[in-house]
């Protein structure tokens, strides 16, 4: 494909990596010659922009997916981005990202955004409840729902984000959809998350809750001690922190 029209077709903020390029027939010594002409910057060995663009976390994801891996914004970015809830999340906060198994993150994204996220392979979930950035963007990666990602933001819990915090996100999670959370949590892999998350349920006590049937969870047998000064409640069998 010609270059130049590469360029035009590629939205601001996207970062165009030399292993895509490659597969579009572009190879090294041309970058060589386009950079050296000024039409592309280098952010990192591997990995260029259009001149004069700033790339975006986004657009940087958009690049990761192009080489096939399964990266997405989740958890509490998920919320606070596309949801709204941002008024409940805490102010420059890294983003949260995550991928449906464990991959390996390029090194031209660690180090260009070291301090703007935090990746978590998320092994305990398979691929369902996504949905696409707007198209405003020039281009669509996947994040999380609402169900997904505050699934996601429970396994952060109580490393990333209190277990007070997480139940302020949930009272605001009136709409969240049973027959969805059902499925996630029927697979979802973590003892932990399961039950930290009906215990929140429980008493935010909101009408989807009702329509949950715990009995298809694999809930263990164990106790879970999710805090370590925390209250025990037998019901769900943890010792966690009482919330407010």
């Amino acid at each position: 494909m010609n270059f130049v029209k590469i360029l035009m077709n590629t939205p601001n903020g996207v970062v165009l990596t030399s292993k895509w390029l490659k597969q579009q027939g572009i190879s090294k010594d041309l970058l060589k010659v386009y950079r050296k002409n000024g039409l592309i910057q280098s952010i990192h060995r591997g990995a260029f922009i259009k001149a004069g663009d700033i790339p975006t976390i986004e657009g940087a994801i958009y690049a990761l997916r192009q080489e096939g891996l399964s990266v997405y914004i989740g958890g509490a970015t998920a919320l606070m981005k596309y949801h709204n809830t941002w008024q409940y999340l805490r102010k420059n906060q890294k983003s949260t990202l995550f991928s449906i198994k464990k991959e390996k993150i390029p090194q031209w994204f660690k180090s260009f955004f070291a301090n703007d996220y935090t990746y978590i392979p998320t092994t305990i979930l398979n691929d369902d409840g996504f949905q696409q950035t707007p198209q405003e963007l020039g281009f669509v990666i996947p994040f999380s729902t609402q169900e997904r990602a505050f699934i996601e933001l429970l396994q952060t819990c109580p490393e990333n984000i209190s277990v007070q915090e997480a139940y302020e996100i949930l009272e605001t999670l009136v709409t969240l959809r049973p027959k969805l959370l059902q499925n996630l949590l029927e697979q979802c892999a973590s003892i932990k998350v399961k039950r930290l998350f009906l215990y929140l349920s429980s008493i935010a006590n909101h009408e989807w809750y009702k329509k949950i049937d715990v009995s298809k969870f694999d809930l263990g047998t164990s106790v879970y001690k999710i805090n370590n000064h925390g209250k025990y409640v037998k019901e769900f069998n943890i010792v966690v922190d009482e919330v407010k």
